[in-house]
Protein backbone atom coordinates (compact mmCIF):
# COMPACT_ATOMS: atom_id res chain seq x y z
CA UNK A 1 0.00 0.00 0.00
CA UNK A 2 1.03 3.93 -1.05
CA UNK A 3 1.14 4.51 3.31
CA UNK A 4 3.01 2.38 4.11
CA UNK A 5 6.03 3.05 1.55
CA UNK A 6 5.81 6.42 2.95
CA UNK A 7 5.98 5.47 6.38
CA UNK A 8 9.12 3.36 5.28
CA UNK A 9 10.42 6.07 3.51
CA UNK A 10 10.16 8.24 6.24
CA UNK A 11 11.69 5.74 8.60
CA UNK A 12 14.94 6.23 6.17
CA UNK A 13 15.27 9.73 6.43
CA UNK A 14 15.45 10.19 10.13
CA UNK A 15 19.27 10.16 10.02
CA UNK A 16 19.26 12.50 6.88
CA UNK A 17 16.37 15.19 6.74
CA UNK A 18 14.25 15.15 9.66
CA UNK A 19 11.94 17.64 8.67
CA UNK A 20 10.95 15.61 5.42
CA UNK A 21 11.10 12.60 7.73
CA UNK A 22 8.10 14.64 9.82
CA UNK A 23 6.54 15.35 6.29
CA UNK A 24 6.31 11.84 4.75
CA UNK A 25 5.03 10.72 8.43
CA UNK A 26 2.28 13.13 7.86
CA UNK A 27 0.98 12.16 4.55
CA UNK A 28 1.43 8.68 5.23
CA UNK A 29 -1.63 8.94 7.95
CA UNK A 30 -3.50 11.09 5.39
CA UNK A 31 -3.55 8.49 3.48
CA UNK A 32 -4.45 5.54 5.90
CA UNK A 33 -6.98 7.62 6.62
CA UNK A 34 -8.27 7.56 3.48
CA UNK A 35 -7.53 4.00 3.24
CA UNK A 36 -9.78 3.19 6.39
CA UNK A 37 -12.49 4.96 4.98
CA UNK A 38 -13.03 3.22 2.33
CA UNK A 39 -15.25 0.04 1.48
CA UNK A 40 -12.15 -2.28 0.73
CA UNK A 41 -11.06 -3.24 4.42
CA UNK A 42 -12.67 -4.72 7.62
CA UNK A 43 -12.94 -2.57 10.76
CA UNK A 44 -10.07 -4.15 12.61
CA UNK A 45 -7.62 -3.57 9.27
CA UNK A 46 -8.48 -0.60 9.03
CA UNK A 47 -7.87 0.30 12.71
CA UNK A 48 -4.14 -1.88 11.74
CA UNK A 49 -3.36 0.48 9.09
CA UNK A 50 -4.12 3.57 11.51
CA UNK A 51 -2.05 2.08 14.49
CA UNK A 52 0.77 1.43 12.10
CA UNK A 53 0.86 5.03 10.37
CA UNK A 54 0.30 7.02 13.75
CA UNK A 55 2.92 4.85 15.46
CA UNK A 56 5.34 5.98 12.63
CA UNK A 57 4.50 9.64 12.78
CA UNK A 58 4.59 9.86 16.58
CA UNK A 59 8.19 8.29 16.37
CA UNK A 60 8.96 11.58 13.62
CA UNK A 61 7.66 13.50 15.86
CA UNK A 62 9.69 12.47 18.33
CA UNK A 63 12.98 12.42 16.28
CA UNK A 64 11.82 16.57 15.52
CA UNK A 65 11.49 17.41 19.08
CA UNK A 66 7.92 17.47 19.10
CA UNK A 67 7.55 15.40 22.60
CA UNK A 68 4.01 16.18 23.00
CA UNK A 69 2.88 15.37 19.71
CA UNK A 70 4.96 12.45 20.07
CA UNK A 71 2.99 11.29 23.01
CA UNK A 72 -0.49 11.91 21.16
CA UNK A 73 0.38 10.32 17.79
CA UNK A 74 1.26 7.17 19.79
CA UNK A 75 -1.96 7.23 22.37
CA UNK A 76 -3.76 7.34 19.19
CA UNK A 77 -1.87 4.57 18.00
CA UNK A 78 -2.13 2.44 20.84
CA UNK A 79 -6.34 3.06 20.90
CA UNK A 80 -5.90 1.64 16.95
CA UNK A 81 -4.11 -1.68 18.56
CA UNK A 82 -6.73 -2.28 20.57
CA UNK A 83 -9.17 -2.09 18.31
CA UNK A 84 -7.65 -4.05 15.76
CA UNK A 85 -6.50 -7.48 15.31
CA UNK A 86 -3.76 -7.49 17.78
CA UNK A 87 -1.14 -7.56 14.92
CA UNK A 88 2.17 -8.58 16.36
CA UNK A 89 4.67 -6.74 14.24
CA UNK A 90 2.67 -3.25 14.42
CA UNK A 91 2.98 -3.55 18.32
CA UNK A 92 6.10 -4.28 18.37
CA UNK A 93 6.83 -1.39 16.65
CA UNK A 94 4.67 0.60 18.80
CA UNK A 95 6.77 -0.54 22.21
CA UNK A 96 9.98 0.52 20.08
CA UNK A 97 8.54 3.53 19.15
CA UNK A 98 7.44 4.41 23.22
CA UNK A 99 10.77 3.16 24.30
CA UNK A 100 13.14 6.06 22.30
CA UNK A 101 10.27 8.43 23.31
CA UNK A 102 10.35 7.33 27.07
CA UNK A 103 14.42 7.61 26.94
CA UNK A 104 13.77 11.52 25.28
CA UNK A 105 11.45 12.39 27.83
CA UNK A 106 13.55 10.87 30.98
CA UNK A 107 12.23 7.60 31.70
CA UNK A 108 14.83 5.55 30.45
CA UNK A 109 13.52 2.85 33.48
CA UNK A 110 10.53 2.81 31.61
CA UNK A 111 11.94 2.14 28.31
CA UNK A 112 14.30 -0.44 29.37
CA UNK A 113 10.21 -2.24 30.17
CA UNK A 114 9.42 -1.62 27.09
CA UNK A 115 11.90 -3.06 25.09
CA UNK A 116 11.82 -6.03 27.00
CA UNK A 117 8.85 -6.46 25.69
CA UNK A 118 9.65 -5.49 22.32
CA UNK A 119 12.46 -8.10 22.46
CA UNK A 120 9.89 -10.96 23.54
CA UNK A 121 7.74 -10.13 20.84
CA UNK A 122 10.18 -9.91 17.82
CA UNK A 123 11.02 -13.33 19.33
CA UNK A 124 8.26 -14.76 18.67
CA UNK A 125 7.89 -13.50 15.20
CA UNK A 126 11.09 -14.75 14.09
CA UNK A 127 12.42 -11.45 12.79
CA UNK A 128 16.46 -11.67 13.16
CA UNK A 129 17.23 -8.44 12.50
CA UNK A 130 14.06 -6.44 14.08
CA UNK A 131 15.29 -8.54 17.08
CA UNK A 132 18.68 -7.95 16.66
CA UNK A 133 17.51 -3.64 16.69
CA UNK A 134 15.63 -4.41 19.27
CA UNK A 135 18.52 -6.01 21.65
CA UNK A 136 21.45 -3.16 20.80
CA UNK A 137 18.42 -0.75 21.32
CA UNK A 138 18.33 -2.49 24.38
CA UNK A 139 21.71 -2.36 25.53
CA UNK A 140 22.02 1.18 24.81
CA UNK A 141 19.51 1.83 27.56
CA UNK A 142 21.09 -0.63 29.78
CA UNK A 143 24.15 1.81 29.34
CA UNK A 144 22.39 5.31 30.22
CA UNK A 145 20.24 3.39 33.14
CA UNK A 146 23.74 2.15 34.61
CA UNK A 147 22.93 -1.41 35.17
CA UNK A 148 26.25 -3.66 34.63
CA UNK A 149 28.48 -3.81 32.24
CA UNK A 150 28.22 -7.14 31.53
CA UNK A 151 24.80 -6.67 31.32
CA UNK A 152 24.57 -3.98 28.91
CA UNK A 153 26.97 -6.01 26.53
CA UNK A 154 24.64 -9.33 26.63
CA UNK A 155 22.92 -7.66 24.82
CA UNK A 156 24.73 -6.44 22.48
CA UNK A 157 26.48 -9.89 22.22
CA UNK A 158 23.26 -11.59 21.76
CA UNK A 159 22.14 -9.11 18.79
CA UNK A 160 25.57 -9.49 16.72
CA UNK A 161 25.70 -13.19 15.95
CA UNK A 162 22.11 -12.62 14.32
CA UNK A 163 22.75 -10.41 11.30
CA UNK A 164 25.58 -9.74 9.15
CA UNK A 165 25.10 -5.86 8.88
CA UNK A 166 27.58 -3.44 9.08
CA UNK A 167 25.99 -0.28 10.38
CA UNK A 168 24.22 -2.64 13.30
CA UNK A 169 27.62 -3.82 14.32
CA UNK A 170 28.68 -0.11 14.57
CA UNK A 171 26.32 0.48 16.95
CA UNK A 172 26.42 -2.19 19.13
CA UNK A 173 30.56 -2.17 19.26
CA UNK A 174 30.78 1.58 19.44
CA UNK A 175 27.86 1.25 22.31
CA UNK A 176 30.66 -1.22 24.24
CA UNK A 177 33.58 1.05 23.71
CA UNK A 178 31.87 4.04 24.97
CA UNK A 179 30.78 2.60 27.87
CA UNK A 180 34.50 0.61 28.46
CA UNK A 181 36.28 4.20 27.61
CA UNK A 182 33.66 6.36 30.00
CA UNK A 183 33.95 3.42 32.73
CA UNK A 184 38.32 4.26 32.25
CA UNK A 185 39.17 1.11 30.50
CA UNK A 186 40.57 2.62 27.33
CA UNK A 187 42.91 -0.14 26.23
CA UNK A 188 39.60 -2.45 26.26
CA UNK A 189 38.06 0.10 24.25
CA UNK A 190 40.13 0.74 21.98
CA UNK A 191 40.79 -2.94 20.81
CA UNK A 192 36.65 -3.01 20.49
CA UNK A 193 36.95 -0.03 18.12
CA UNK A 194 39.96 -1.45 15.72
CA UNK A 195 37.47 -4.62 15.73
CA UNK A 196 35.41 -2.71 13.62
CA UNK A 197 37.70 -0.85 11.17
CA UNK A 198 36.55 -2.75 8.37
CA UNK A 199 32.22 -2.35 9.06
CA UNK A 200 33.53 1.43 9.13
CA UNK A 201 35.40 1.77 6.32
CA UNK A 202 32.20 0.01 3.88
CA UNK A 203 29.70 1.88 5.78
CA UNK A 204 31.14 5.46 5.42
CA UNK A 205 28.46 7.55 6.86
CA UNK A 206 30.38 10.21 8.67
CA UNK A 207 27.96 10.21 12.35
CA UNK A 208 29.75 6.58 12.79
CA UNK A 209 33.28 7.94 11.94
CA UNK A 210 32.41 10.66 13.88
CA UNK A 211 31.25 8.37 16.68
CA UNK A 212 34.79 6.33 16.37
CA UNK A 213 36.78 9.52 16.47
CA UNK A 214 34.97 10.50 19.61
CA UNK A 215 35.53 7.16 21.28
CA UNK A 216 39.25 6.95 20.24
CA UNK A 217 39.34 11.01 22.24
CA UNK A 218 37.63 9.69 25.43
CA UNK A 219 39.85 6.35 25.32
CA UNK A 220 42.73 8.24 24.88
CA UNK A 221 42.35 10.13 27.54
CA UNK A 222 41.57 6.98 30.05
CA UNK A 223 45.42 5.97 28.78
CA UNK A 224 46.55 9.07 29.91
CA UNK A 225 46.81 9.91 26.09
CA UNK A 226 46.24 13.26 26.57
CA UNK A 227 47.69 14.89 22.99
CA UNK A 228 45.81 12.00 21.20
CA UNK A 229 43.07 12.66 23.26
CA UNK A 230 43.03 16.89 22.76
CA UNK A 231 43.55 15.88 18.63
CA UNK A 232 40.55 13.42 18.44
CA UNK A 233 38.05 15.60 20.71
CA UNK A 234 38.78 18.89 18.93
CA UNK A 235 38.67 17.40 15.54
CA UNK A 236 35.13 15.78 17.04
CA UNK A 237 34.02 19.21 18.12
CA UNK A 238 34.81 20.84 14.92
CA UNK A 239 32.81 18.33 13.06
CA UNK A 240 29.40 18.56 15.40
CA UNK A 241 29.23 22.59 14.80
CA UNK A 242 29.61 21.97 11.45
CA UNK A 243 26.72 19.85 11.48
CA UNK A 244 24.72 22.12 14.38
CA UNK A 245 24.73 18.86 16.77
CA UNK A 246 24.71 21.16 19.30
CA UNK A 247 23.52 18.70 22.25
CA UNK A 248 26.42 16.53 21.15
CA UNK A 249 28.91 19.71 21.18
CA UNK A 250 28.44 20.23 24.25
CA UNK A 251 29.40 16.81 25.61
CA UNK A 252 32.17 16.19 23.43
CA UNK A 253 33.54 20.16 24.99
CA UNK A 254 32.58 18.68 28.23
CA UNK A 255 35.10 15.19 27.33
CA UNK A 256 37.40 18.32 26.23
CA UNK A 257 37.50 20.34 29.35
CA UNK A 258 38.11 16.72 31.07
CA UNK A 259 41.60 16.55 29.02
CA UNK A 260 42.27 19.86 29.98
CA UNK A 261 41.78 19.76 33.76
CA UNK A 262 43.94 16.72 33.82
CA UNK A 263 46.68 19.38 31.60
CA UNK A 264 45.88 22.13 34.62
CA UNK A 265 44.68 24.34 31.48
CA UNK A 266 41.71 25.89 33.55
CA UNK A 267 40.87 28.52 32.39
CA UNK A 268 39.84 26.41 28.21
CA UNK A 269 37.99 24.57 31.22
CA UNK A 270 35.84 27.33 32.06
CA UNK A 271 35.70 28.24 28.53
CA UNK A 272 34.11 24.76 27.46
CA UNK A 273 31.90 24.38 30.84
CA UNK A 274 30.24 27.88 29.65
CA UNK A 275 29.64 26.42 25.76
CA UNK A 276 28.03 23.49 27.67
CA UNK A 277 26.18 25.52 30.08
CA UNK A 278 24.75 28.03 27.01
CA UNK A 279 24.13 24.80 25.20
CA UNK A 280 21.86 23.07 27.90
CA UNK A 281 20.33 26.24 28.85
CA UNK A 282 19.29 26.96 25.19
CA UNK A 283 17.59 23.43 25.18
CA UNK A 284 15.61 23.69 28.04
CA UNK A 285 17.86 20.52 30.13
CA UNK A 286 16.53 20.08 33.38
CA UNK A 287 17.69 22.03 36.54
CA UNK A 288 19.86 18.81 37.48
CA UNK A 289 21.79 18.98 34.33
CA UNK A 290 22.28 22.50 34.26
CA UNK A 291 23.18 22.08 37.96
CA UNK A 292 26.31 19.67 37.24
CA UNK A 293 28.13 22.01 35.04
CA UNK A 294 28.03 24.67 37.37
CA UNK A 295 29.04 22.79 39.86
CA UNK A 296 32.41 22.34 37.23
CA UNK A 297 32.37 25.82 36.66
CA UNK A 298 32.37 27.38 40.02
CA UNK A 299 35.38 24.74 40.86
CA UNK A 300 37.32 26.03 38.10
CA UNK A 301 36.49 29.45 39.07
CA UNK A 302 38.32 28.57 42.52
CA UNK A 303 41.12 26.79 40.85
CA UNK A 304 39.67 23.06 43.05
CA UNK A 305 38.57 21.61 39.59
CA UNK A 306 40.09 17.81 39.00
CA UNK A 307 40.33 15.90 36.27
CA UNK A 308 38.08 13.21 38.01
CA UNK A 309 35.17 15.98 38.84
CA UNK A 310 35.15 16.83 35.57
CA UNK A 311 35.22 13.32 34.07
CA UNK A 312 32.19 12.69 35.95
CA UNK A 313 30.05 15.41 35.16
CA UNK A 314 31.13 15.02 31.41
CA UNK A 315 29.70 10.86 32.09
CA UNK A 316 26.65 12.08 34.00
CA UNK A 317 25.58 14.60 30.72
CA UNK A 318 26.55 11.85 28.29
CA UNK A 319 24.29 9.64 29.55
CA UNK A 320 21.59 12.21 30.89
CA UNK A 321 18.18 11.30 29.19
CA UNK A 322 17.74 13.15 25.97
CA UNK A 323 15.95 13.43 22.49
CA UNK A 324 18.37 11.88 20.36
Amino acid sequence: MLYRSLIEKSYSERFGNRSRSLDLAILAVEIAEAVAESCYLSKTDAEDVLAEARAYLGNARRINSDMAGAEKELKRAEGHLARGSGDRIARADFLKFSAHLRVGQGSSGQAAGLLDREIALRRLLGDSYALAVALVDRGWVSNLIEEPAATAFAFFKAALPLVDDHRLTLQAVHSIAERLARDGKGLKAVKFLDSVQLPLYKVREERFEIQHMWIEGIACAALNELAEAENFLLRVRADLARLYATHKLAIASLDLACVYAAQGKLEEVKQLAEEAFSIFTAEGLEERALTAVVVLQEATEAERVTEGMAVAVANFLARFPYNK
